[in-house]
């Protein structure tokens, strides 16, 4: 029986405070498959073995962008790539786990050799422009994932906050709702505040 092999790479949706996320250019000249051409990719890599997936993605953005802060992150889905890995005897196949991380610092993004250039893209950019690594149904809905999270214009945006990291610099919100006319909102329950 012949089994397919696969790795595990973790990657880092970025998003900067108008809702745009964060793309790196891949490198033509780093890629061991250079038919797909230079396509633009979330930071990330694959998982070593016995690191955590924080390790992971604190390594990875930190290598890929200079950011040195990772605060948090939360799953938004696993997807097994368009792109294959090839090797002598054959090629792997790509499991990627895809976060959403709140970091640090983004006003200075220094990117690795693995990368040409970067960009801040709104969720149509991004959806168009992932589709050459990422399955279809991943772009859509990352499109439609940022959708449901980007407040329409003239509304308000009210946080239901769930647990707050380092309360001296910022406020980690995992879940909102959008108003668009004034309404009372009345918060029944904070958890894991510390």
């Amino acid at each position: 029986m012949n089994e397919d092999i696969f790795h595990l790479g973790i990657k880092a949706i970025i998003r900067n405070p108008e809702g745009k996320i964060l793309l790196l250019r891949v490198n033509l000249e780093k890629l061991t498959i250079k038919n797909k051409g230079a396509y633009w990719d979330i930071p990330g890599g694959r998982i070593h073995k016995g690191s955590t997936i924080e390790e992971t993605l604190k390594r990875e953005i930190q290598e890929e962008t200079g950011i040195l802060e990772v605060y948090s992150f939360n799953k938004l889905d696993m997807v097994l790539s368009n792109i294959r890995i090839p090797q002598v005897d054959g090629s792997f196949g790509l499991i990627l786990g895809i976060y959403v991380c709140d970091v640090g610092n983004i006003d200075k993004i220094i990117i690795s050799d693995e990368h040409t250039e970067y960009g801040w893209f709104n969720p149509q950019e991004v959806a168009g422009l992932l589709q050459v690594k990422y399955p279809p149904e991943f772009c859509e809905k990352i499109s439609n994932w940022q959708k449901r999270v980007l407040p329409e214009s003239g509304s308000t945006r009210y946080f239901v906050v769930s647990k707050v990291y380092n309360a001296n610099r910022f406020l980690c919100c995992h879940d909102s709702i959008i108003i668009s006319q004034p309404q009372r909102l009345v918060l029944l329950e904070v958890s894991n505040v510390f």
